[in-house]
């Protein structure tokens, strides 16, 4: 007898980025972050994640 696998979603990516790529309506993404998000994850457009800098802001 077969059992379905459980799917529980995976926790909300959360990526850092340098200060300097984020802005109040965006963050730049690159290098081995951006690997990660497109290659790893999986993520698409429209997928949610965290980013956020070390000083405190999040987005």
């Amino acid at each position: 007898m077969l059992r379905k696998a459980a799917t529980t979603p995976l926790p909300r990516a959360r990526f850092y980025v340098e200060p300097e790529r984020l802005t109040a309506d965006r963050a730049i993404l690159t290098g081995s972050a951006y690997h990660h998000l497109k290659n790893v994850r999986r993520l698409e457009p429209g997928d949610e994640l965290v980013v956020f800098d070390g000083c405190g802001r999040e987005a």
